[in-house]
């Protein structure tokens, strides 16, 4: 046998990762209103904007570290899992805010989900879902997740025409003693290539 060869189960792993340290600075103008008036007009938590401070600049370091991993079951199968810095207080930021000597920064689970593709044209995902729609950063932050089901289908009617389709269903919100709080989408498309380097994309979505 070849003494560098690896086993066949390694090779069915892919990892992924990266890291961002950014510099920030919020700047405030002195005429804003004072955050006790702001909470008394619009609440404080993470439904509403934050008012805690409203009026002092602030300069932060920030950091965020995510790594995953995905695990190629069978030609078929796939199952992937991404931890990341962060906290729970809002659905889009997994940035930490340096400056606490003392303390460490929290590791959540970002993405965990199983994905079914029989073929190329048709895949099924379920668990915590990274974006299944074709979608820009205007629609959706890069960071939101999906818990729920998704499937999407694409037919290639010849060379330069193509068809696309995304449908799921995702939980918001589930009440022990209450009605679950649920959200779908459906998406379809028809993609015309004209070249290799030009091509349109005509998305409509509910």
């Amino acid at each position: 046998g070849d003494p560098g060869a690896l086993p066949d189960w390694v090779e069915r792993f892919r990892f992924s990762g990266d890291l961002r340290v950014r510099l920030q600075q919020d700047n405030f103008s002195s005429s804003n209103a004072p955050p006790a008036v702001l909470y008394d007009e619009y609440g404080s938590g993470t439904n509403y904007a934050d008012t805690t401070n409203s009026t002092v600049d602030r300069s932060r370091q920030i950091l965020r570290a995510r790594l995953g991993v995905a695990a190629i079951i069978n030609d078929q199968w796939t199952s992937a899992i991404r931890i990341t810095t962060g906290n729970t207080l809002g659905p889009t930021s997994t940035s930490s805010t340096a400056g606490d000597a003392s303390g460490r920064y929290g590791v959540k689970i970002d993405r965990a989900y199983m994905k079914w593709q029989p073929n190329s044209d048709i895949a099924f995902l379920a668990g915590r879902l990274p974006n299944p729609y074709l979608s820009s950063e205007m629609m959706f932050a890069e960071e939101l997740g999906f818990d729920g089901a998704a499937a999407t289908v694409g037919y290639s009617l010849n060379n330069q025409v193509r068809f696309i389709g995304v449908a799921g269903a995702y939980g918001l919100k589930e009440n022990s003693l209450g009605k679950d709080r649920w959200m779908s989408g459906l998406q379809a498309g028809v993609e015309w290539r004209a070249s290799p380097a030009v091509s349109y994309t005509h998305l409509r979505a509910h």
